[in-house]
């Protein structure tokens, strides 16, 4: 403000003279200048702090939607559309010999959901199998690219042909040549005289979440055609240069064994044999693979009526978790943890997941499915029991029809000379739904410890008492 202030007498100043001589009406108009002056600063500083101030909060919202909780009175949570969200843990427990394994049920939403995306770990995406093991992780380390091309280091080491980098100059994405040696990557094709981010994304070679054993032997058996040829999946995929091919004939001392291998070759955990000099036969495969234990398990469960039980916690917990604990109408994951002080170095992770939220009905085609129409999102929050808990009778469906088809129109857009193509309007919430429970015990003085008096705070004023709507276009 002595700035402003300042600022507006050395411009008087300069208009009138330096010798300052100023008349009754001079100074009139400099004190008003000043004080015009000062009160477009305040309310330009006003603005900024407000700007600030709800730019922080909704980051913080941001935040606050995919970190873990516990309490038994957490409020119930609505999601529309895509979003990332994690939630209260409706349970956890332990079990194992020593209590090695840790058990518990997060849940993501109070209704059913249409699919459950992606998990994450902190704030990195796992990979898991068929059966919910987590095998590695997705990472992304970020550079700055400077020139055309550079050498970066890796955070740890990445795991063979999962690399690749890209790089932003403002919104332009351009894909860069990759060239790996151990933790160190060569970026290639950036633009000469130009300064971006790099994002080089991998999967470590040592998953944090995996134990790998040094190594397990194990046999097969391949048929060979009549010009033999033939191939076997093997239930692993073998280490190089571990695989043997025998054919054996006789037994005891007449046994002779005919070794295939010279013909047999190996892609991924398919074992091939071409062109043996033995043919219409059954051949034994011997070879060594890398056992792998995964130290997490991730189970999903979108919220359909009439789910069934985790099978895993029934087991794990018995007379603890058993078939009734459906968790019906509730979508969640079952995350199973065993101790390792290398893979949970920290304590318990931040478990969350990318979600497509609640199903919605569409009034123009009479079917319910997931979307990300705005229009019918808040049909749905109208008459969700949840929110709204108003009667589909009370809602206007030719407006929502109107409304919903314009915010399904296409739209084309270009950046960098490349047109892309969307649908006018998308949106995606998370709305926290309280819900009134009857309390279970009266409070009144008795509850006070000791003998002190019951003081009384006075009444925050009246301008000081407000409430704030945000929202995001």
């Amino acid at each position: 403000m002595p700035v402003v202030v300042a600022a507006a007498i050395e411009y008087i100043a300069a208009a009138i003279g330096t010798e300052m001589v100023l008349t009754a009406g001079q100074i009139y108009l400099a004190s008003q200048a000043i004080v015009a002056t000062a009160a477009v600063y305040t309310l330009r500083e006003n603005q900024r702090r407000q700007q600030s101030a709800a730019r922080d909060a909704y980051n913080a919202s941001l935040r606050d939607r995919y970190v873990m909780t516990r309490g038994a009175t957490e409020p119930r949570q609505v999601v529309l559309g895509r979003q990332r969200v994690s939630g209260p843990m409706a349970y956890i427990g332990s079990y194992g010999t020593n209590r090695e394994h840790l058990v518990f049920a997060l849940i993501l939403a109070a209704h059913e959901i249409d699919a459950i995306e992606h998990i994450y770990f902190d704030d990195e995406r796992v990979t898991l199998d068929g059966s919910g093991n987590v095998l590695a992780v997705n990472r992304r380390d970020l550079f700055t690219l400077t020139g055309t091309s550079a050498t970066f280091t890796l955070s740890s080491e990445p795991a063979a042909g999962t690399v690749s980098a890209t790089v932003a100059y403002g919104t332009t994405q351009v894909s860069l040549g990759v060239n790996v040696s151990g933790s160190n990557v060569t970026v290639s094709g950036g633009s000469a005289g130009s300064t971006g981010t790099v994002t080089i994304a991998y999967q470590p070679a040592q998953s944090p979440w995996t134990r790998t054993e040094e190594y397990t032997d194990d046999q097969a058996v391949i048929t060979l055609n009549g010009s033999g040829n033939g191939s076997v999946t093997l239930p692993q995929a073998p280490q190089a240069g571990t695989v043997r091919v025998v054919y054996s004939t006789g037994s005891g001392e007449g046994q002779s064994d005919y070794d295939l291998t010279p013909y047999a070759s190996v892609s991924g955990s398919v074992l091939t044999v071409t062109d043996s000099p033995v043919a219409g036969v059954s051949a034994y495969v011997s070879y060594r693979w890398n056992a792998s234990t995964s130290r997490a398990r991730v189970r999903r469960y979108l919220g359909t009526a009439g789910q069934a039980a985790d099978a895993g916690m029934i087991a794990a917990l018995p007379g603890v978790w058993t078939s009734a604990h459906t968790l019906t109408g509730l979508a969640y994951l079952v995350v199973e943890l065993d101790y390792d002080p290398d893979a949970f170095p920290s304590g318990l992770p931040n478990v969350s997941a990318q979600v497509r939220g609640a199903k919605l009905y569409d009034p123009r085609t009479g079917t319910t499915a997931w979307s990300q129409n705005p229009a019918l999102m808040m049909r749905y929050v109208a008459t969700s029991p949840l929110l709204g808990r108003q009667s589909a009778a009370t809602v206007n469906d030719a407006s929502v029809i109107v409304a919903a088809n314009v915010c399904d129109t296409a739209a084309n857009y270009v950046v960098n000379g490349r047109t892309y193509s969307r649908t006018l309007y998308t949106a995606g919430l998370a709305v926290k739904a309280g819900g009134y429970v009857t309390p279970l015990q009266t409070l009144d003085e008795s509850w006070l410890v000791g003998s002190q008096a019951v003081q009384v705070q006075a009444r925050a004023n009246r301008s000081d008492v407000f409430n704030v709507a945000t929202g995001k276009f």
